[in-house]
């Protein structure tokens, strides 16, 4: 029983954030509202800012809160695109290990015992190649955060091998991400002056409801598809090795 208790610390921690209405108010408009407030945070307590925002992070991925974008947006608006993304990988990679633990230690033997022999030859092919696999799946931006960081933990790949894919392989996305943020007033140029007029106005309605990944560009879109099917290209190549050797 005290396997299971760090998912359900989890779930609980989750459930309450969810009932309090802070979860579904994270959102560009909120950021634009407070951005004078958070900047002013920033350039008088910056250690201090920098941990929250850390933590923050953190706890959003590892209760699986599908936030990442916009914080990684808010840390380039904050903090600027290098910091904000080394903030950013920190906070992605450190709260997807803690779900990644939580689910391996809950589930893990369970799942494992209970598998079909092909699922068993799946788990176990996916280990032999994690790097690659994980590489994959942290590069295509399709894949949800909180799905690759359970599904992985009940496979149970090394908490090692899991650390240095995930920080190397949200990378490339993650420092696209903080760069828009880091020019989100002239990105959103448009938008934000239609907003704050609509805000001026006292319209109760006013919405900013654009999502980052909007915002990235085609080009980078294309980019990280190629990534992606370079590291499932390695894949495919070592195991028809293997099977020559």
């Amino acid at each position: 029983m005290i396997r299971f208790l760090p998912l359900l610390l989890i779930a609980c921690l989750a459930a309450a954030l969810w009932s309090s209405g802070l979860a579904q108010n994270i959102s560009l408009a909120r950021l634009m509202e407070g951005r004078d407030l958070l900047q002013g945070f920033v350039a008088e307590k910056p250690l201090l800012t920098i941990s929250a925002f850390v933590c923050t992070y953190v706890a959003m991925v590892a209760m699986a809160f599908p936030v990442s974008p916009l914080l990684t947006v808010t840390s380039g608006f904050l903090f600027g695109p290098f910091l904000g993304t080394l903030l950013s990988v920190m906070g992605s990679t450190f709260g997807g290990a803690l779900l990644f633990l939580a689910a391996r230690m809950g589930f893990a033997h369970v799942l494992t015992a209970r598998l079909g022999p092909r699922l068993q030859s799946f788990a176990r092919g996916f280990r032999e190649d994690a790097s690659a696999y994980m590489l994959f799946l942290r590069v295509a931006i399709i894949f949800p955060s909180w799905f690759v960081n359970i599904g992985t933990g009940l496979i149970s790949i090394r908490l090692t091998t899991f650390l240095w894919t995930t920080a190397l392989g949200i990378l490339p996305v993650t420092l696209a991400f903080a760069f828009v943020g880091s020019g989100l007033e002239k990105a959103l140029s448009g938008e934000l002056a239609a907003w704050r007029a609509c805000m001026a106005a006292g319209n109760g309605s006013c919405s900013l409801d654009i999502h980052p990944l909007t915002l990235l560009r085609p080009e980078l879109v294309f980019a990280l598809i190629v990534l992606a099917g370079l590291a499932l290209l390695s894949v495919i190549l070592r195991r028809r090795w293997r099977v020559q050797g």
